[in-house]
């Protein structure tokens, strides 16, 4: 099966949106509970590397890593549909 490249990256990019979003969501609004669940999620405390909150860095953070998200997925399809092509 070959992959659609450009829309799996499409999806993959508006996942890391939504996924993304709901991240700030709860950092934003519940930054202790947030805090508290990475520490046990991640294996480590990172509550002194926070970073303030603001529009602007929200903004910038989609931007990265939905573009990043979707290179990567866009990278990932090819190299799928390369390792598949002769496949029955």
């Amino acid at each position: 099966m070959k992959l659609n490249i450009r829309a799996f990256a499409i999806a993959q990019a508006f996942a890391a949106v939504i996924l993304f979003i709901v991240c700030a969501f709860f950092v934003g609004f519940l930054p202790d509970a947030t805090m508290s669940f990475t520490k046990y999620a991640l294996h480590a405390d990172l509550s002194g590397i926070m970073r303030p909150f603001s529009f602007g860095g929200f903004i910038v953070g989609l931007l990265v890593v939905s573009i990043g998200w979707g290179l990567f997925s866009l990278i990932m399809a090819s190299v799928y549909n390369s390792l598949t092509k002769n496949a029955a």
